[in-house]
């Protein structure tokens, strides 16, 4: 996880190392509050790069909220699901 990640997920790598990466990236719709797919599971579902909806909202540990407004996830790291990192991923927030 980069210092960025971190930053905005309110996670340290350590501590987010073998939670799930809903527990840790935790996106809902920002309109309904539905969560969103989980983009590991969508990305091994179709098998190639991803985006995420528009109107979609990252929410923090500590509760803070970011709208994100581009995320990529790429499938270039396919590790366990225990060890999951994306060293391709991109997200720009719109806060």
């Amino acid at each position: 996880m980069s210092p960025v990640a971190e930053n905005l997920t309110g996670w340290k790598a350590e501590e987010g190392e073998g939670k799930s990466l809903t527990d840790v990236f935790r996106i809902v719709n920002e309109q309904s509050r539905a969560p969103v797919e989980n983009p590991d599971d969508k990305v091994r579902r179709l098998n190639g790069v991803v985006g995420l909806a528009k109107h979609t909202v990252l929410i923090a540990k500590g509760g803070e909220e970011y709208l994100i407004d581009e995320c990529l996830v790429c499938t270039a790291n396919r590790g366990s699901r225990e060890q999951l990192t994306f060293p391709n991923s991109l997200i720009a927030s719109r806060n």
